[in-house]
């Protein structure tokens, strides 16, 4: 389980010898929460940028068990015809972990 920012700031509190009053510990866990989520977005928003995919398909002869693969960036995968399509939908990667998680 992760822990919140509360948890973190007063374990680390614990092990470094340091004590913070009620008020300072809310403080610091609502910068450490904020933090996170900057770091969340970016992450996520450079997964949704950088995804690659590979697409397999079969080879063209009949008589063939080759396969073939493509790789492709997701802003330049797109493959039609009668192997039909594959997109990345960025919002479900940019959506993937709730920023209502970090507490």
């Amino acid at each position: 389980m992760t822990p919140t920012a509360k948890e973190f700031i007063t374990v680390f509190d614990r092990e470094s010898g340091f004590e913070l009053s009620e008020y300072e510990l809310k403080v610091y866990s609502k910068r450490v929460v904020e933090f996170a989520k900057l770091h969340v977005e970016a992450a996520l928003k450079a997964a949704a940028e950088k995804v690659t995919m590979e697409l397999t398909y079969p080879h063209p002869y009949e008589d063939s068990n080759e396969q073939g693969l493509t790789y492709a960036n997701a802003d330049e995968i797109s493959r039609g015809g009668e192997y039909g399509s594959v997109e990345v939908e960025k919002y479900s990667i940019l959506n993937a972990y709730p920023l209502e998680n970090i507490k």
